[in-house]
């Protein structure tokens, strides 16, 4: 993909400034824990029934009459990756500089201030206009346990799981306990 396609303003000849470079890595890195968000969503639609709500057992019998529902849930592992470390390696060649000024209000009575800020208009070095320019990206992950509400979910029915008497294939009364 060509630089001039990853700048997304009106101005293509203008080119990508260091601030639209930072922008974009910044959003790769928060479009990761989003993603792991959608993961841990998906992981839970996956082993609940979506007409009771209930969780998805099976059944395991223990011994002669007895059985345990064990939910689905709790025998899969819920660990995740997650994006530890970002180094981004790349050489910029630079175009021009502007200098940008913004004002805003300073309190209700009208008073404004200014503040100036530089904008760095860039180029990858050695990147020739689109065509494909090579940027070194090195992601670090780690492995993290599950989200505290989803280890609290499957601790909850981890401790429901009781043997119960099987009679004629159907669920009877639990067995007390010894």
């Amino acid at each position: 993909m060509g630089i001039s396609k990853w700048n997304k303003k009106e101005d293509h000849e203008e080119g990508i400034t260091l601030s639209d470079v930072i922008r974009g890595l910044q959003f790769c890195v928060n479009s990761s824990a989003e993603i792991m968000e959608q993961h841990h969503l998906a992981t839970m639609d996956k082993y609940i029934d979506p007409k009771t709500q209930a969780p998805l057992a099976k059944r395991f019998v223990i011994r002669d009459g007895y059985a345990i529902d064990v939910p689905l849930i709790c025998l899969s592992d819920h660990h995740t990756l997650y994006l530890d470390e970002m180094d981004v390696k790349l050489s910029v060649r630079l175009k021009d500089i502007n200098i940008k000024e913004t004002t805003a209000p300073l309190n209700g009575d009208g008073s404004k201030f200014s503040i100036d800020r530089g904008s760095f208009l860039v180029e990858l070095a050695g990147a020739v206009p689109d065509e494909d320019a090579a940027v070194d990206v090195n992601l670090k992950f780690k492995s993290t346990p599950p989200p505290e509400a989803l280890a609290r979910i499957v601790e909850k029915l981890d401790n429901a799981i009781t043997p119960f008497e099987i009679k004629g294939g159907d669920r009877a009364e639990k067995p007390e306990k010894n």
